[in-house]
């Protein structure tokens, strides 16, 4: 035991020390990358989620809207015959004037 020195008995090979731990760095960057990715997929899936839900009111919103459509168009539609109307009164008046 007296050839043996204590810093020789517990010597640890450094090539394979630095290659677990570069191995083990490069496992930790990865699975950090993959945790990052799947909150993003999350948050693009709570708010496609968000939306999906809102689908219901963005139909009622529709059929409110082209109901109001369809009433401005019956509107101009009178309108248009109104005027109609009274353009041929006018040309009438002006016939008979001539």
């Amino acid at each position: 035991m007296s050839n043996e020195t204590i810093p020789g008995r517990f010597k640890v090979p450094a090539g394979s020390l630095v290659v677990d731990t570069a191995l083990v760095v490069a496992l930790i960057w990865s699975q950090a990358g993959t945790v990052k990715t799947l909150e993003s997929f999350d948050l693009r899936l709570h708010a496609a989620e968000i939306a999906i839900n809102n689908h219901g009111q963005y139909e009622a919103r529709l059929s409110v809207t082209e109901t109001q459509i369809g009433e401005l168009s019956d509107d101009q539609s009178e309108m248009k015959s109104d005027i109609v109307k009274r353009l041929d009164r006018i040309e009438s008046k002006l016939d008979r004037i001539r």
